[in-house]
């Protein structure tokens, strides 16, 4: 118990004319002095046969210092294992596409990821969303945000190193990836002039989809990056050009439109006042969360009702 009271990460001393601890081999140094104590204190807690019987053997366990002590360490201990696992799937899976799909856009296209070209080819987006793979990293975030937040002090006064960098990857990740697979899509599309009634279906269903799924992840990065009061997090409340993939994916979308009122073969299918009314719920959505969005929709809604 005293152990724990005192209980203060021990940092690594460099030698004089040495570089700087990386920040990666303080936080596994300050991980496996916190999972030592963790263990001990597992450990005597063995030797009870409930917390209760515990307490009632020690009545210092009861101590809300020491409470609050054992709280942030267990805390910090689970996150940092947590974002470690995470990262580590995520580097995996991505190979060496992750130091871009997890890093702040530079505003310069990056070549061909051959992740994003998989994801690309294969129509995966969708199912990965759906699954809730994406979804599940914000999660992860929030509850680090909540324990940065809610145990600083405690965090503070125990030296653990923070994890704003791991949480600013995981955050960025989801925004980058949707915004790289709309630009691969986008990539490959250009060269297609006159496509058959078949493929204009399937093409709008492929942008109508992946623009859902950007803009719902587009509305879960704004809800991460307000309310920011954790020291030494800071996510951008945008991610540089996603706005302006967005527009060009939705400029397509009434490309497509524009090629499926005009097929000969239309009138198989429904008529063109239909076609029209089937998009506007789906358009009305999205361009909520796109900035100039509801412009454009107007300037080519404009323009589809003049050819019907």
């Amino acid at each position: 118990m005293q152990e724990v009271l005192k209980f203060s990460v021990q940092d690594l001393v460099c030698t004089e004319g040495a570089p700087p601890v990386d920040e990666d081999v303080r936080a596994k140094h300050a991980e496996e002095q916190v999972g030592g104590v963790l263990q001990r204190v597992d450990w005597c807690e063995t030797l009870y046969p409930s917390t209760k019987a515990l307490a009632l053997g020690k009545e210092r366990m009861a101590d809300n210092d020491l409470i609050s002590h054992l709280e942030a360490l267990r805390s910090w201990h689970a996150i940092t294992r947590r974002l470690a696992v995470s990262i580590g799937i995520l580097k995996k899976w991505t190979g060496d596409d992750w130091e871009t799909l997890s890093s702040v856009h530079d505003g310069k296209a990056p070549e061909q990821l051959a992740f994003v070209a998989g994801i690309v080819r294969e129509d995966t987006l969708q199912v990965m969303f759906e699954k809730r793979l994406l979804s599940d990293l914000y999660s992860l975030v929030h509850v680090a945000k909540a324990a940065m937040t809610d145990l600083e002090p405690e965090f503070k006064a125990m030296n653990l190193p923070g994890f704003s960098s791991d949480l600013l990857r995981l955050a960025l990740f989801p925004s980058r990836l949707v915004q790289e697979v709309l630009r691969g899509r986008l990539d490959s599309l250009a060269s297609i002039l006159d496509p058959s009634a078949a493929l204009i279906d399937q093409l709008t269903d492929t942008i109508r989809m992946t623009l859902w799924t950007a803009c719902e992840i587009k509305k879960q990065h704004i809800d991460m990056a307000k309310t920011n009061s954790v020291s030494g997090w800071q996510l951008p409340s945008r991610v540089a050009e996603y706005d302006e993939m967005l527009l060009a994916a939705l400029r397509y979308y009434f490309k497509l439109l524009h090629w499926k009122l005009k097929s000969p073969s239309r009138a198989i299918y429904v008529k063109e006042t239909k076609i029209v009314e089937n998009e506007w719920g789906f358009l009305r959505g999205v361009t909520e969360q796109i900035d100039g969005g509801d412009l454009l929709v107007g300037e080519h809604f404009r323009r589809v009702l003049i050819c019907i």
